[in-house]
């Protein structure tokens, strides 16, 4: 009843821009912030009403609405009673659940999914008090099943959007996978959601203790369906040791048709060729390409047998996969092409001569990278709509990815810099949650320690050298791959009837 009610409201904003002509800016003022007022207090009654009701329906549909309110209203959480009000409605009704002994399926955490993902993205306070209340909840003495795995299920949202947060409540996470002893393939997965995060921001040594953890949970798992469900998120992870030890030891030894084989084939060959680029850096690059390359013309294989045209054309089915390749193959070549003219260029005492090959190919690396991310944005476009949040959130770091390769390389050599300060481009700011990804988060590192001071230093020899360990650091960086990447499926088109006549 309020969803509708809601809708006028932000409908309402748009009205602003037509009225600022005719009503004063005060009254505007006044009306932005009585609309602003009426809007919280629908969230606070929708959080009310959730919290009293046991109706797993409603607790849905008042999650969703919250979740696009907070969508839209990101100040809300950051009014200190606002922030409470959330979360304590949204504990009382998690614990009257938890304490119910029969309730060991129950989806409470499921309906709630919506707003506990979007508050805890927006307030790290508030995903703080959700993983450590689910926590300390289950240390108590009269804790139910209910309460183990509604403190896993909320480890494993906490740990997708802040995951060196839940990396440092590992050990009351450890504590409690020996009180649950031996868990059924549900709680399997939450476990591996929320270590997998962990493992792949920190360091290769403190990564490689969790790793045997997530392994030996991998070996209990029996459903072919489940195994492939982890497979897809190690993919958007980067987690593609994990991956490809599923694929090439469990599910290729169990296809039952010559199209999955292919297909989980194609998929076990990314794994194990960003796997080696990660491990290796450069020094596998051959083997690297030679694998995606490989992957690619099984996916076009499978796009011509379905006889479509299924590779060129976004009506495809496999046209997401077959370009999401084509860009990574394309964004490794592009990257070695380049660290190999600076390593010339060093050679050289700083730069290359005038008029040689080498040094139009220098000039030309920009413009590759900036068609690249052309691409990348493309892609954006077209699938942005019809995808996931994590989807679209490893489009545009790939799409930053290939933009920070423009700016470093314009900014390295003198000569193909156009202003002797840093340009910073507007669209290379990343959204809230990439900083989360691995990638995303050396892109900013690097951004800030690395591509900043070229403004400053002249030194062209220093600055190629800073670019190659850049290069360097992408290359063994690991990726993050859409989740749309395992769905073979085209876009849905929309048909729309357009009359010239306006009488009819």
């Amino acid at each position: 009843a309020v969803r509708p009610l809601f809708y006028f409201l932000l409908e309402n904003d748009a009205l602003k821009k037509h009225e600022k002509d005719i009503i004063e800016e005060a009254e505007i003022s006044e009306k932005t912030k009585r609309e602003t007022l009426t809007k919280f207090q629908l969230m606070d009654d929708i959080t009310i009403l959730v919290s009293n009701t046991s109706n797993l329906s409603i607790v849905r549909a008042g999650a969703e609405t919250m979740a696009l309110a907070l969508g839209y209203n990101k100040k809300y959480l950051e009014e200190k009673s606002n922030l409470q009000h959330l979360f304590r409605c949204i504990w009382v009704l998690i614990t009257r659940f938890s304490n119910k002994e029969d309730t060991i399926e129950i989806g409470v955490i499921d309906a709630l999914k919506p707003i506990l993902t979007t508050a805890s993205r927006q307030s790290k306070t508030f995903a703080f008090n959700l993983i450590s209340c689910a926590l300390k909840a289950t240390l108590d003495a009269k804790e139910t099943p209910a309460a183990r795995k509604i403190a896993l299920q909320t480890s494993s949202i906490v740990s997708q959007v802040h995951p060196l947060l839940t990396h440092n409540m590992l050990p009351d996470l450890a504590r409690l996978y020996e009180q649950i002893g031996n868990p059924t393939n549900d709680l399997i997965i939450h476990q591996i959601y929320a270590l997998l995060p962990c493992s792949i921001l920190l360091e290769k040594g403190e990564s490689s203790s969790l790793m045997p953890n997530c392994n030996s949970l991998v070996d209990r798992i029996d459903c072919h369906w489940t195994l492939f469900q982890i497979v897809r998120r190690s993919f958007a992870w980067g987690c593609f040791e994990l991956s490809h030890r599923i694929l090439s030891s469990r599910l290729l030894q169990k296809c039952s048709t010559q199209r999955s084989f292919f297909w989980l084939r194609s998929l076990s060959q990314i794994a194990n060729a960003e796997n080696t680029l990660c491990n290796c850096g450069t020094s596998c690059i051959s083997q690297c390409l030679e694998l995606l390359n490989s992957a690619y013309s099984t996916i076009c294989s499978l796009a011509a047998v379905d006889g479509q045209d299924g590779t060129t054309s976004p009506a495809g089915k496999f046209y997401f996969q077959a370009q999401i390749l084509r860009n990574r193959i394309d964004f490794i070549k592009l990257c070695i092409c380049t660290r190999a003219l600076c390593t010339e260029m060093i050679m050289c005492g700083g730069n290359l001569p005038f008029g040689t090959r080498q040094r139009l190919f220098l000039k030309n690396c920009p413009k590759q990278f900036r068609i690249l991310a052309a691409r990348y944005m493309q892609i954006y476009k077209v699938y942005g709509l019809h995808s996931c949040q994590q989807t679209k959130s490893s489009l545009r770091t790939m799409f930053a990815m290939c933009k920070f390769m423009e700016a470093f390389i314009e900014h390295t050599i003198s000569e193909l810099s156009i202003t002797g300060s840093l340009r910073i481009q507007p669209e290379f700011s990343h959204p809230k949650g990439d900083k989360n990804l691995a990638m995303g988060a050396l892109l900013l590192r690097l951004r800030t320690g690395a591509l900043k001071p070229l403004g400053i230093s002249k030194s062209t020899s220093r600055n190629t050298t800073e670019l190659l360990d850049a290069i360097d650091a992408i290359m063994k960086c690991p990726c993050p791959f859409p989740i749309r990447m395992f769905q073979i499926t085209p876009i849905s088109y929309t048909i729309i009837d357009i009359s010239l006549d306006i009488d009819s």
